[in-house]
């Protein structure tokens, strides 16, 4: 069950798939049945995950609704068909016959989300993991990547690298040439993340240099991050999932599938503004949290209202993880949380979605 603020979809709405490494919100929110949990739904991935683990309740929450129509479809693929089939007709590996796949979903599916993937079918074709906008604004990055810079055979010893040493000298000697840096600095320009996400993206980031920021991220990637079995790596830079059950997202692995699917009936989702939802449920309503980095799209003038409505929705105790794009948006005095440093910074380093900065976990402090 879903509730949705819009009236009709937006045949031409944009989503865009997680870059959330679920294996850190394992960690942090160790979930136990009596979890209730309420996550940002972005791509649905980290969502999906959490739910194998199964909670008493989840709910998604997204102010985009592209984001809650894919989570929808998503499920409905989960819970429809077998493991090799939703993989093929999500993309995360080879395989065709993804309209008629499609079409066999449709019942499944709520009247609103059916309209808006029936005027979409490109995406359906495409695969729609990789039909987001970040991965829109990455495919020609890709062709200059390897039609420019490198070939595929320089790719393959890049992957086979087995320490990060070694994975680093290869970066540095081999792979970080004049004209990868020159596509890099293209494609992080702050005008590609204005036309992809819009003008708010930025002014909520600032005036920082933005291109060197990001460079360093993508640094951090190849050097610090075992390159072998990073799917998000692996997604973004050369298109396509790393073979292995761990080169794809958890939610579509052996044994995780078959939870998600047992679990399926315990997810909702609803369309609206985060700070709205969290501050019009019972007070201490979840345990449990996982927001993306939710508050870096809300204007800064809210951010202590943002605060107040995640500890208002978390129970005493409870545990939510905030992450931060750029920068680190500060704990607001007077809230009652307070972050766990150290688990937080553990788990920043153990982040294989390199583009966050920090990863923080909160607690609920007050009964």
């Amino acid at each position: 069950m879903s509730a949705n603020l819009y009236t009709h979809p937006p045949s031409r709405l944009l989503y865009a798939q997680v870059r959330e490494d679920p294996d850190v919100d394992l960690q942090a929110l160790r979930i136990v049945p009596d979890d209730k949990v309420l996550a940002v739904t972005s791509g649905g991935c980290t969502a999906l995950t959490l739910l194998a683990e199964g909670p008493k309740e989840l709910l998604c929450v997204d102010f985009n609704p592209a984001q809650n129509y894919l989570l929808e479809l998503k499920l409905a693929a989960i819970r429809s068909l077998p493991l090799v089939e939703c993989r093929s007709f999500l993309g995360a590996r080879k395989g065709g016959g993804r309209l008629a796949a499609y079409r066999s979903l449709t019942g499944a599916l709520s009247p609103l989300t059916r309209v808006f993937w029936d005027k979409n079918p490109q995406r359906i074709e495409e695969g729609v993991l990789y039909a987001g906008a970040t991965e829109a604004m990455v495919k020609w990055m890709r062709r200059l990547v390897f039609g420019f810079v490198h070939s595929p055979e320089t790719l393959r010893p890049l992957l086979k690298q087995r320490d990060t040493q070694a994975q680093t000298d290869f970066y540095k000697n081999v792979w970080n040439n004049k004209r990868w840096q020159g596509v890099m600095k293209l494609a992080f320009h702050p005008l590609m993340f204005k036309v992809v996400y819009g003008r708010r993206f930025l002014q909520r980031l600032g005036e920082e240099d933005l291109t060197s920021l990001w460079m360093q991220k993508i640094e951090h990637a190849f050097t610090d991050i075992p390159v072998r079995n990073n799917y998000f790596l692996s997604q973004l830079f050369w298109g396509r999932f790393l073979p292995g059950e761990e080169g794809l997202p958890p939610y579509l692995r052996e044994g995780v599938f078959e939870r998600v699917r047992a679990n399926a009936g315990r997810l909702k989702w609803v369309t609206g503004d985060l700070i709205t939802v969290l501050g019009s449920v019972p007070l201490g309503r979840y345990t449990r949290m996982t927001l993306s980095n939710a508050f870096e799209w809300i204007p800064k003038m809210r951010t202590k209202e943002a605060f107040e409505s995640l500890s208002w929705a978390l129970a005493p105790g409870g545990k939510a993880v905030v992450r931060h794009l750029l920068g680190v948006t500060p704990l607001p005095a007077g809230v009652d949380l307070r972050e766990l440093k150290e688990v937080s910074d553990r788990l920043t380093v153990q982040e294989r979605a390199f583009l966050y900065s920090r990863v923080s976990v909160y607690e609920r402090t007050r009964q």
